[in-house]
């Protein structure tokens, strides 16, 4: 299964350049823009946030390759340089050592290396987003199996150090996992589903959904003919954030959620500006959440800055790091500094 951004990375990369919103072919130049306002200071100085970012190189073809940086937008450090081996997608460790992504041709082979991009090897095939244990030694993924055509999703889960792969029992509809508990013992999905709305009307809709190894489903949010999906568990593991559709109609918000509660609220404001949110990571602290938005600028079906977003105030920070002009990049987590030496 490809990286959401996957599918459409090549139409950017033809149409955009006509279009001038974004042009993934102009290189990332020596000295760094920070085209967003930044975080006045580190809140979190230990912390890094990891992003990808495309670049283009002498032959003419771009290369999307992992970042990191400081919440207000210095010491941007690249951690891959191989114009051969693209990033679609990144999962950094809880305890920031490891770092999984999916690259290969088909988009959808999964490696590990360590924090500093050292050591990369090969973990397994055709997966979709992977999901880090809280303890480090495990990976959880979606697999489309065959056949294709059926659109039938499995998640796996696959041991890190001997690569031995384990199904979690299916459930009757296509599901997609996106975090793991903080006590492991339970899966954060979003589901693809059908009900009747309040009207009596039979609705599609996405909702979200934590389940157990065991192939039950535990608690769900979600209402017929609304989107809910890319859940993500805050630092502390008693909330989760999600997008959704439901007060903002056809733009995304992202909404919080007690986990041992039913309903939710949205967080976003500037729905004027970036009229579309991802949830990417929440601070240590769980006061602020990292987002992934869709600059009205650029209005092209994909996000295209990165923010941090105050979970009290709704108060947005933009910190995209390049010129969003020149580059594209989004984020993909917010882990603690790994130091050498340092225990």
């Amino acid at each position: 299964m490809k990286s959401p951004f996957a599918a459409v990375i090549v139409l950017l990369a033809t149409s955009l350049h006509i279009s001038g919103c974004l042009n993934l072919f102009e290189p990332i130049p020596d000295s760094i823009f920070l085209c967003g306002q930044g975080l006045r200071t580190n809140r979190n100085p230990e912390y890094l946030i990891y992003f990808i970012a495309t670049k283009s190189l002498l032959s003419g073809r771009y290369s999307q390759q992992l970042y990191s940086m400081r919440e207000n937008g210095t010491g941007i450090k690249q951690i891959t340089n191989n114009p051969y081996q693209q990033i679609w997608d990144a999962a950094i460790s809880w305890d920031g050592k490891r770092i999984a992504f999916l690259s290969g041709s088909t988009e959808d082979s999964l490696f590990v290396m360590d924090h500093d991009g050292s050591n990369p090897h090969f973990l397994t095939p055709q997966a979709g987003h992977p999901v880090w244990s809280r303890d480090g030694s495990q990976l959880a993924f979606s697999r489309e199996v065959v056949p294709d055509a059926l659109g039938e999703y499995l998640i796996f889960t696959v041991d890190i150090k001997t690569a031995v792969e384990q199904e979690v029992p299916p459930l009757p509809r296509p599901r997609f996992v996106t975090d793991w508990s903080k006590d492991g013992g339970t899966l954060l999905t979003w589901v693809e589903d059908v009900a009747y709305d309040s009207l009596g009307s039979w609705r599609d809709y996405v909702r979200v959904a934590t389940e157990d190894f065991f192939g039950h489903e535990l608690k769900t949010w979600g209402e017929p003919g609304y989107i809910f999906f890319k859940p993500i568990y805050s630092t502390g593991g008693d909330k989760i954030a999600f997008i959704s559709n439901m007060s903002i109609g056809r733009y995304q918000e992202i909404r919080i959620a007690d986990v041992t509660g039913d309903s939710s609220y949205s967080i976003t404001r500037n729905h004027s500006t970036y009229p579309d949110f991802e949830p990417v990571a929440w601070s240590t602290d769980d006061s602020r959440i990292l987002a992934n938005a869709d600059h009205l600028i650029q209005r092209i079906g994909l996000y295209g800055s990165i923010v941090v977003i105050d979970v009290r105030s709704g108060t947005t920070t933009e910190i995209t790091p390049f010129n969003r002009d020149s580059v594209y990049c989004w984020a993909v987590g917010w882990r603690k500094e790994v130091i050498p030496g340092r225990r």
